[in-house]
């Protein structure tokens, strides 16, 4: 055997016992692949995702698919596509998160909780059927793996913590005065108010606001990930100007959490409550004593949380993105990792939380966000001004 042929072999000895010893880590370890220490034990997760596809909610006037006809369902409807997107996330968390919450389904160890939309329930449903697929004695029919698993929710009229979309009169008027007549908002629609003046051209609206503005960015993706095809002067638009589009959107949404008032009253509220239930969980009060607990939600509850936690990137949530809180002990100490999963990979890096960096104990989130979580003696409706 010649020196190079020998050499070869050992580099390629040496790849095999590294990915064998990587899959055995892997399959054994009780967290991420990404956890920094093997003496840490993640104990808790909580999870927001976005619902999967759906049809489009709103559009301009000349768009020709504004017609129902084309939307099997009407608009707002999750379609086939969105629960297949749904039911990979769900085994994807079954992926991560298997060591955690065991291998069979149990409602002492998860809660789901969604808000009260179509969308988001059925994606709840077939993030769970992803996730908990029956084994053994569960399995109630033959050659079916499926089980029903309970999805929780409230009236949206009282659904300040996951749909963040009720009024608030105090910070709506605010918000309206903001996208209207701001200094920032008007030098970002001068900026481009030639793109502005091709939008209103062609799709039989008026551009006033940073709102009318922000419309455009849901239907052309909607329909883009529907397959259909796009008017000519739309294809022109988005090969040129598609992430401005996006921004005009995230601005938008961003504009609903920019003080530190507002943060607190539509964002807040599920903030301390993910706070609470991790101090809870460390003190042995938490009831039922779960180990992971999910908000099936929107992408404006993820954008408004990620933006009170000054960790918005600026960026519309995509469809089925997901937010992981996850707690770890290590030792008789307690901190918390956030990780933002936009996109279908296996592994993300933790968060960098601002002033405390990618493992903050949970005091210090307390102490980093007091502005920002409501007291005790705090209401939505005290804060938001409802009579």
């Amino acid at each position: 055997m010649t020196v190079l042929n020998k050499l070869i072999l050992v580099f390629l000895l040496t790849t095999y016992i590294q990915s064998t010893l990587c899959d055995l880590s892997s399959k054994t370890s009780n967290k991420p692949s990404n956890e920094s220490s093997e003496d840490d034990e993640l104990v808790f997760a909580q999870i927001i995702y976005r619902h999967g596809n759906r049809s489009i909610l709103y559009t301009y006037p000349n768009d020709p698919y504004k017609n129902e006809s084309f939307w099997p369902g009407g608009y707002g409807i999750i379609t086939n596509a969105g629960k297949r997107r749904q039911f990979e996330l769900g085994k994807y968390l079954r992926r991560r998160y298997e060591r955690l919450i065991g291998t069979e389904y149990t409602p002492k160890n998860v809660y789901i909780r969604s808000s009260d939309v179509d969308r988001t329930l059925i994606s709840a449903l077939s993030n769970a059927a992803g996730m908990f697929p029956p084994s053994g004695e569960q399995i109630w029919r033959t050659n079916f793996l499926w089980q029903p698993v309970p999805i929780h929710t409230i009236p949206l009229k009282d659904d300040y913590l996951v749909y963040q979309a009720i009024p608030c009169p105090k910070f709506d008027e605010l918000r309206d005065q903001y996208i209207t007549e701001s200094p920032e908002v008007k030098g970002l629609m001068r900026k481009h108010r030639s793109l502005l003046a091709e939008l209103e051209k062609h799709s039989g609206m008026k551009i006033r606001t940073i709102l009318d503005a922000a419309i455009f960015n849901d239907p052309f993706e909607v329909e883009l990930n529907r397959e259909l095809t796009l008017p000519d002067w739309a294809n022109k638009i988005l090969n040129t100007s598609k992430e401005t589009l996006e921004y005009f959107a995230a601005v938008y949404f961003q504009s609903a959490t920019r003080t530190t008032d507002a943060k607190k009253a539509i964002a807040g509220f599920l903030i301390r409550e993910i706070f609470d239930r991790f101090k809870n969980k460390t003190l042995a009060l938490l009831n039922p004593d779960s180990k992971i607990h999910i908000y099936s939600a929107h992408d404006n509850t993820i954008t408004n949380t990620l933006n009170a936690l000054d960790l918005y990137d600026m960026r519309i949530p995509p469809l089925a993105a997901s937010v992981h809180f996850e707690m770890y002990r290590r030792g008789t100490e307690y901190y918390i990792q956030i990780f933002y999963r936009k996109f279908e990979f296996e592994d993300v890096a933790p968060i960098n939380i601002p002033n405390c960096g990618t493992k903050c104990p949970l005091e210090d989130l307390y102490r980093l966000y007091a502005d920002i979580l409501p007291t005790d003696s705090e209401s939505y409706e005290s804060l938001c001004n409802i009579p």
